[in-house]
């Protein structure tokens, strides 16, 4: 094994950051001979990010003859997948980009080195509570490996949502003057009911009725949290915080109010 200190002196050779091989190109920086193979030609698998993959002479010279190559190199040669701190800024527009209109606050992240490549950070991999919550990512690097991140973030978005504009009593259905739509930052979340219309007409179910608290946006107090029913064969089920609650669906043909 060659002493960290030769290998900080000799430096290490960096394997191009799309390929998942060591090339002869990687080789024909720093030794002028193997511009004679061509570029693309692979001499072994490429090192896991920060991790040196040695080459000793007697490889060196077994490489050397299969190419017809001279001189062969006196010294170990060894290639890195070079890895830097990503920095808060490149993590922060990768994230907005996956959320454009949203609002992001970075609160820790991974500073763990990565390698060169896509960074992305996919909505899907957000998991968040009102008071904050983590997200996954990812770079993107050598085809199709991935060098997986985390951050502690904040995020909010202007969404449009039905809200309910008074208590809404059991068995009775909901008209549609008894809800109203409002825009307001909240987590990011799918399944919310888009439309008045789409809520009118249903009822609360007088059973089961649980209570909850309820914060973040909607009033930081106790609430009722009946079911609702349509009145037909199929009911499509709600689950309400009133008033100033947004209708959400559970799952089909189910809906929820938050």
């Amino acid at each position: 094994m060659i002493p960290l200190a030769a290998f900080a002196l000799a430096g290490c050779l960096a394997v191009a950051a799309g390929s998942d091989q060591i090339l002869a190109g990687d080789f024909a920086a720093a030794f002028p001979e193997w511009a004679a193979v061509p570029p693309a030609t692979p001499l072994a698998l490429a090192p896991a990010p920060g991790v040196q993959r040695v080459f000793r002479v007697p490889e060196l010279r077994r490489l050397a003859e299969r190419f017809g190559l001279s001189p062969v190199p006196e010294r170990d040669v060894c290639v890195t997948r070079p890895v830097a701190v990503i920095a808060a800024d490149r993590l922060l527009a990768a994230m907005q980009k996956e959320l454009p209109s949203a609002r992001i606050e970075l609160l820790e992240f991974s500073r763990q080195p990565a390698p060169a490549g896509e960074l992305v950070f996919p909505a899907s991999r957000l998991r968040q509570t009102p008071a904050g919550g983590y997200w996954n990512g990812y770079v993107r690097y050598a085809g199709t490996r991935r060098f997986v991140l985390w951050a502690r973030v904040k995020v909010q978005v202007a969404v449009a949502r039905v809200i309910a504009t008074q208590d809404l009593k059991p068995g009775l259905p909901l008209d549609a003057a008894q809800l109203r739509m409002e825009t307001r930052g909240e987590v990011p979340a799918a399944g919310f009911v888009g439309t008045v219309e789409e809520a009118a007409g249903k009822c609360c179910a007088a059973r089961p009725c649980r209570w909850k608290w309820s914060s973040a946006g909607h009033g930081s107090n106790w609430k009722a949290s009946p079911r609702l029913r349509a009145p037909s064969a199929k009911p499509s089920r709600y689950r309400i915080r009133s008033p100033n609650s947004a209708f959400r669906r559970v799952s089909r043909p189910k809906a929820e109010l938050l």
